[in-house]
C-alpha cells in the first residue's frame, strides 16, 4: 500500500490533510490511470477545499475560532481485489465529509484493458456501477 499525506497551509495554520492511499495493481495502464486519479484528487484538495475553508476561517466572527478550528479532511482511497479472471479495483474520494467521486473497475490482467460492466433489466438503476470520470469541472 503506497500511502501519501500532505498538509497545506495558509498564514502558517494547515487548513487542508491530504491522505492518500493506493495499491498498486501491475498493469501498467491502470497504475497510470490510478496516479492521475490520485494526483487530481490532491490538486482539488490544495486548490478548492482548501479556498473553501480559508474563506469559511476569515468569515467566522467569534474570537475563539482559533481554538475550535480542525484542518479539513480530504481522502483518496484505490484498494486493489485479485480474483482469478480479472482484478476489480474500488476508489473514493472523500473531500471534506463529502464524497466527490467513487469508482468500481474490473481489469482484464490478460488483456490489461478495462472490462465494462454487466447490465441487469431488473429496474430503472439497477445494475448500473459508476465508472470513472473526471470530477473537475
Amino acid at each position: 500500500m503506497e500511502r501519501k499525506e500532505r498538509r497545506f497551509r495558509r498564514d502558517g495554520r494547515a487548513l487542508c490533510i491530504f491522505v492518500s492511499e493506493r495499491q498498486i495493481t501491475g498493469i501498467p495502464r491502470a497504475d497510470a490511470l490510478y496516479e492521475r486519479f490520485c494526483t487530481s484528487a490532491e490538486h482539488h484538495a490544495e486548490h478548492r477545499v482548501t479556498e473553501q475553508v480559508s474563506a469559511q476561517y476569515e468569515a467566522d466572527e467569534n474570537p475563539r475560532k482559533k481554538f475550535r478550528f480542525s484542518p479539513a479532511l480530504c481522502r483518496c482511497r484505490i484498494a486493489v481485489t485479485c480474483r482469478e479472471d480479472a482484478v476489480e479495483v474500488q476508489g473514493e474520494y472523500v473531500a471534506a465529509g463529502r464524497t466527490v467521486c467513487r469508482f468500481l473497475h474490473r481489469w482484464d490482467p490478460a488483456l490489461g484493458l478495462i472490462l465494462l460492466p454487466g447490465r441487469r433489466r431488473m429496474g430503472k438503476n439497477a445494475g448500473k456501477i459508476p465508472i470513472f470520470r473526471r470530477f473537475f469541472r
